[in-house]
Formats: C-alpha cells, sequence, structure tokens
C-alpha cells in the first residue's frame, strides 16, 4: 500500500511538473503510476488532494526533535546555521520552484492550492522550528508565543527578493551570498536570545 502510493505521488508530481496542475487530469496520474483510476481514487479524491500531498512530500524534512536529539545536543549558532542553509536550499532548488511556478498559474482559480504551498514551503519550517526549538535551554524562559514569533521572524530573514527573480527562471544567490544572509538571521535571533 506505502509502494503504490509513493507510486502515485511520483506520477503526480511529475505529471504537474510536466503539463502544469491544469493540464494534469486523474487518468494521466494513474497511467503515470501504472494503476486503475479506481485505485487512484481510493488514495485520493480530487486533484487537489494529489496536489496538496505532493507539495506536503515536497516540503517533508523529518528530523529527530526530541530531547536526546544530537541535533539538540549541538551550539545554537551552529544548529541555525545548519537549519538556514536547509531551508534556503530546500526553497531554492529547481523542483521546489517549478512547483510554485504549477501553483502560481493556477492561484486565480484554485487559491487553495496557494495556501497549501505557503503551508507547506514555509510554515511547516516554522512549525518543525517551533517543535525542534523548545527543547533548547536558551529558549526555557521564552514564552511560546514570543519563541514562535522568533522564530517566524528568523524564516522570514531568509527569504529575499531573490525568490521572485529565482520564480522567474533567473539566477539566485550564490552559496556566498545565501551564507550571508543565514548569518544575519542567525545572529538576529542570537541577540534576541541573549
Amino acid at each position: 500500500m506505502a509502494q503504490k502510493r509513493a507510486s502515485i505521488l511520483r506520477a503526480a508530481k511529475e505529471c504537474f511538473l510536466n503539463v502544469g496542475y491544469e493540464g494534469a487530469s486523474m487518468e494521466s496520474i494513474a497511467a503515470g503510476a501504472n494503476v486503475s483510476i479506481m485505485t487512484l481514487y481510493r488514495h485520493a479524491d480530487s486533484k487537489d488532494d494529489l496536489f496538496e500531498a505532493v507539495i506536503s512530500a515536497a516540503c517533508e524534512h523529518k528530523v529527530d526533535v526530541g530531547p536526546e536529539s544530537a541535533l539538540i545536543k549541538r551550539p545554537l549558532r551552529e544548529l541555525l546555521l545548519q537549519v538556514a542553509d536547509l531551508f534556503q536550499e530546500r526553497l531554492s532548488n529547481a523542483e521546489t520552484l517549478a512547483l510554485l511556478r504549477a501553483v502560481m498559474i493556477e492561484n486565480q482559480r484554485f487559491p487553495k492550492l496557494a495556501e497549501a504551498a505557503y503551508e507547506g514551503f514555509i510554515e511547516a519550517w516554522k512549525n518543525n522550528l517551533e517543535a525542534l526549538f523548545s527543547h533548547r535551554v536558551e529558549f526555557a524562559d521564552i514564552s511560546v508565543n514570543d519563541r514562535k514569533k522568533m522564530l517566524s521572524e528568523f524564516i522570514d530573514g531568509l527569504i529575499g527578493a531573490d525568490i521572485l527573480r529565482l520564480l522567474l527562471g533567473g539566477k539566485g544567490l550564490s552559496g556566498a551570498e545565501k551564507g550571508r544572509r543565514a548569518e544575519a538571521a542567525t545572529d538576529t535571533l542570537v541577540a534576541k536570545i541573549s
């Protein structure tokens, strides 16, 4: 069952990337996954559901965030820089950009897709950071709401106008420029909790 679901998601992603949301059909996705249309409908009620699942899968980044996690034991600045690098790389990779372009094309007719993409690509990162840093001693005396605000501002500091350039097919920031942005967002957050 899990293999079939993975096959369906791969076929749906490929279809959305190749022909866009509008051009994709449940029939073409079923054919790409080598399953019957009935099997496809057992796994997803609609094309919207499949698109949301593709977005969710593209955003998935499972990490052990428990108090005994190796990540938790790393120095705060080092951990923040690693998160910043990973986030920037995920947001600017070719597949993510292609999915975001598909969402933008269909936004007027299917605003729910845009919300799902934002939730998956941005809010999910903020929620994961909240879970990760809720175990850090540096945040022990900071209220949950303040911690969420700080971590949200950290993620916001990693996104610049260059994302628009990337979405339009232009060149993004260099590795060094991304590194400077990661350091600036990290230093701002560390200063707030010090």
